[in-house]
C-alpha cells in the first residue's frame, strides 16, 4: 500500500519526489485522522486569549484547502493575514524571506504596543497584508 500512497502523493497531489514512502503514508494518516473540531476549539482558545496572531497561507496549498485556512483565520481574527497566490504547503521555504520580514514587522508591532501608553496603542496595529 505504501508504494501506491507514495505514487498518489508525488504524481497526483504533486509534492516533491523527495518525499519518502514513510512520509507519504504519515501525511495521509495525519490528514485522515485530523480532528478539525479540536483545531477549531484551539483557534477559539487562542482568539479568546487575546494573543496577537499572524496567519499566512498560499492559495495553491494542496494539503490545506483555502476554505479551511479561511475558516481558521475567521476564528483567530489575525492582526496580520498574508495570503500568497503561490507557494504551496511549504511557504516557510518558498516564501521564507518575505515571511521573515512580515513576522519581524508583526513582532515589532505588538512588542512596541506593549511598551506604549494606552492612548498611543491604536497607531501601532498592523492591518491585513495582501501579497
Amino acid at each position: 500500500m505504501a508504494p501506491f500512497v507514495h505514487f498518489v502523493t508525488i504524481k497526483i497531489i504533486g509534492l516533491s519526489p523527495k518525499v519518502t514512502q514513510t512520509d507519504a503514508v504519515s501525511l495521509f494518516h495525519r490528514g485522515a485522522t485530523m480532528d478539525f473540531d479540536h483545531v477549531k476549539q484551539c483557534a477559539i482558545f487562542i482568539h479568546n486569549s487575546k494573543l496577537p496572531v499572524l496567519c499566512a497561507s498560499a492559495r495553491d496549498d494542496k494539503l490545506v484547502e483555502k476554505a479551511i485556512s479561511d475558516e481558521i483565520c475567521q476564528v483567530l481574527q489575525p492582526v496580520v493575514k498574508i495570503e500568497y497566490k503561490k507557494g504551496g504547503h511549504d511557504i516557510q521555504k518558498t516564501r521564507a524571506e518575505e515571511l521573515a520580514q512580515s513576522i519581524t514587522a508583526w513582532t515589532k508591532s505588538f512588542v512596541m504596543d506593549e511598551a506604549q501608553p494606552d492612548d498611543a496603542k491604536d497607531s501601532c496595529k498592523m492591518s491585513e497584508i495582501a501579497a
